[in-house]
């Protein structure tokens, strides 16, 4: 059976399966995850009727859209390839029936057939990415970033010595002066799950928010004074990030099973799903308008960051019609999300995230150039104008909550940061401002993380028994699991919040545990040597970001690997030591690089234009897995270490992480969720064959990092549950 053809092409419009874009010459098409789906599907069948139904059942599976949905994409398609419905060249109608692809088209990359080779594909994909296959480890890579990735040991370090800096200007500005200020913070709500996501009323009087006190997230209303809880939504969807009209009639929010922007009347009633991609709506002040973000909710975690790459953000009208996308992918580097307008509507404020840094921004409500606001190396969540459009609040973390002055014409910061509140136990996210400017709410948001472990048949991989935990500690992360070459021995990382991360050892079946280097924080953990006495992690020494080994016992060895400014702290050697695997952040793509050890040599493995990320070696260092972004959803691939096109395992609705192998290199483990729930899976690369190892049912839980160990008869792995209240701060 052939292979799929990578790229189709007719009448100049070129149409990339790996980019996930079309393009026109060289300039990319806007369009629509959807869009772009729908637009392969007909090709991929053109010559013969495609009826409607067909089109909805493949594109949107398991989600209960009208004909309405199907229709305004097939009319964007039209748009963006400049077709015509009465006189089709591309996209032709079938009354009452569907449409069929009329269009000539060629085919490359399939290995054979039409007119190109796998060399001239190669040629064009990397045209269109400008990027190079190779490159010497002390060259300046062309896709580092403009504003360079530090270290997570500086960035860390910094947070804490700026969160220390802003205390003391809080204090200095706020003496003897008529500042305002905070009066009092006050507990909203009081679950035993989670309520996050608060929205005020126009009135100022009520308040929407997102809670799993009924089992699945939805969205209710409450009155500030008090009063019983009102349910706007009932229907089971995931329901996220209610945002309150401008006139106090609909509320817009984010439907994780349906996807995409909804709209609801605020009193409750008829849902209307406004885009099928997208999350985080924010309402202009005229109302005719809704931000979003391209990316979907990834996790409810107090350090989630709002969008990874490539999310972007859009506009669309209120009453419905197609939207517009408002930032460029790459520009700046990491993914756009978590909107909020400015008080008369010229500006959009929004954050930058690369899974390593995240910081401010804000661009024209037309879209345009993007202006920096925030400090480096303090990272940042869901940034809000002031009512009087002079400052932005934003949280971060380690830092508290922050006010920061700006210009209201350029968006440019104005000032140095201040801190509203300090940072405490709790993490502080989703700002919602009240109308009058006097009351701020929150989401008071806690993690209790640790260690579990589940024993496996070594056969089969199947559960034999019940997870149970490693570690029982009250740390703000225990995570990060690696098993020693034997599988006698686990080291983790330690979190501590608004601190570095710390190294640490126990016995695989949790005893013995003891802090590696404790006189000096440590970093990411990358993996073990081939002998039981060696461990590599992330970190800085001599300035220069890197991979520096460990002999236990004896301290820290020189180091091995300098990285590129912009290689994502997800860090993995492989188990012959002969090369590091990680992710770069450029260009709005990240994508996935070895490093060649003792060498240096650089050589690129994946060239996708969305997402090839956080890579792990099998046990022979022969193959990569790795997390493929496509739309909302990721997905598990596997691909060859000396190079080769990626092979998609899994296809599930959902996410798919990535982390460890088992023993006998044919299974993945990785943490998914599936419904809003995560749980722990594993994929066979030879056969596809999928199995769930755990059964967890918390839709505030979440499982991360399930390392298989090398003796096949268990997966230790990160579990952790999300609690979280509303709050509200008074303004003096």
């Amino acid at each position: 059976m052939s292979e799929k053809p990578l790229i189709y092409q007719f009448n100049g419009v070129r149409v990339d399966l790996r980019a996930f874009q079309a393009f026109r010459g060289e300039a990319p098409l806007s369009m629509e995850p959807k869009a772009f789906e729908v637009l392969v599907f007909m090709i991929e069948n053109r010559g013969r009727l495609v009826e409607k139904q067909e089109i909805l059942d493949r594109v949107w599976p398991d989600t209960s859209v009208t004909e309405n949905a199907m229709t305004r994409v097939i009319a964007q398609l039209r748009r963006v390839l400049g077709d015509d419905a009465k006189e089709a060249r591309y996209i032709e109608t079938v009354p009452r029936k569907g449409y069929r692809f009329i269009a000539s088209v060629q085919e490359f990359g399939n290995g054979g057939g039409e007119a190109a080779t796998e060399s001239t594909v190669a040629s064009n994909v990397m045209s269109t990415t400008g990027r190079t296959a190779t490159t010497s480890l002390n060259r300046t890579p062309a896709w580092a970033g403009k504003r360079a990735m530090l270290a997570a040991a500086a960035a860390a370090a910094s947070i804490v010595l700026i969160a220390a800096a802003l205390i003391w200007r809080s204090n200095a500005k706020t003496s003897g002066s008529a500042r305002p200020g905070i009066i009092r913070t006050v507990q909203v709500t009081n679950s035993s799950g989670l309520d996050i996501f608060p929205s005020f009323s126009p009135d100022g009087s009520s308040i929407a928010y997102s809670s799993n006190q009924g089992g699945s997230f939805e969205i209710y209303i409450r009155q500030v004074s008090g009063g019983r809880d009102q349910q706007i939504t009932s229907d089971g969807m995931e329901n996220f990030e209610p945002a309150w009209s401008s006139d106090g009639s609909q509320i817009a929010y984010y439907s994780g099973k349906r996807g995409g922007i909804c709209v609801v009347p605020a009193l409750g009633g008829v849902t209307r799903q406004l885009t099928d991609f997208g999350s985080h709506p924010a309402w202009s002040p005229d109302g005719k308008l809704i931000a979003f973000q391209s990316g979907a909710i990834r996790d409810l975690t107090a350090n989630a960051s709002a969008a990874g790459p490539p999310s972007t953000l859009w506009v669309v009208p209120a009453a419905g019609g197609p939207p517009n996308q408002i930032t460029t992918a790459g520009i700046p580097a990491g993914g756009h999300g978590s909107p909020s307008w400015s008080p008369d509507g010229s500006r959009i404020v929004f954050t930058s995230n690369d899974y390593s840094d995240s910081d401010v921004w804000s661009v024209a409500a037309g879209g345009g150039q993007v202006q920096s606001i925030t400090p480096a190396r303090l990272r940042c969540y869901e940034p809000i104008y002031s009512r009087d459009g002079r400052s932005i609040y934003y949280s971060t973390e380690g830092a508290g909550l922050l006010e920061q002055a700006v210009s209201s014409t350029t968006g440019a910061s104005a000032g140095e940061p201040v801190q509203i509140i300090s940072p405490g136990t709790t993490g502080i996210r989703h700002l919602a401002l009240s109308a009058n400017g006097k009351r701020l709410l929150y989401s008071a948001v806690s993690v209790q993380s640790n260690l579990w472990s589940m024993p496996l048949s070594a056969a089969s991989g199947t559960p034999t028994g019940s997870p149970h935990p490693l570690t029982q500690n009250s740390n703000y992360r225990n995570t990060s699991p690696v098993f020693s070459p034997d599988g006698r021995k686990i080291a983790f990382n330690t979190w501590r919040r608004a601190a570095m991360p710390e190294i640490w050892l126990m016995d695989q079946d949790g005893s013995n545990q003891v802090q590696l280097m404790a006189d000096t924080p440590s970093h990411n953990l990358v993996g073990w040597f081939q002998d039981v006495d060696h461990l590599a992690f992330s970190g800085v020494q001599g300035g220069r970001w890197g991979i520096q080994g460990l002999t236990l016992g004896a301290g820290r060895e020189t180091q091995l690997v300098v990285l590129p400014p912009n290689a994502g702290f997800f860090v993995r050697i492989a188990p012959d030591g002969h090369a590091v695997a990680y992710h770069t952040v450029g260009d709005g793509a990240m994508n996935i690089w070895i490093d060649e050890i003792p060498s240096g040599q650089l050589r690129q493995l994946t060239f996708d234009d969305q997402s090839m990320a956080f890579p792990c070696w099998s046990p022979d260092s022969k193959f990569i897995a790795l997390q493929m972004t496509r739309g909302e959803d990721t997905n598990i691939c596997a691909v060859p270490s000396s190079g080769g096109t990626p092979i998609q395992l899994t296809h599930d609705r959902g996410l798919s992480w990535a982390y460890s192998w088992s023993p006998d290199g044919d299974k993945i483990a990785f943490a998914g969720t599936r419904n809003g729930v995560w749980n722990i899976y594993w994929v066979s690369r030879g056969t596809g064959e999928q199995h769930q190892v755990t059964a967890y049912s918390k839709t505030n839980a979440y499982v991360r990092y399930p390392a298989w160990s090398p003796l096949g008869d268990q997966i230790t792995y990160e579990y952790a549950e999300t609690t979280g209240n509303i709050w509200m701060a008074e303004f003096r």
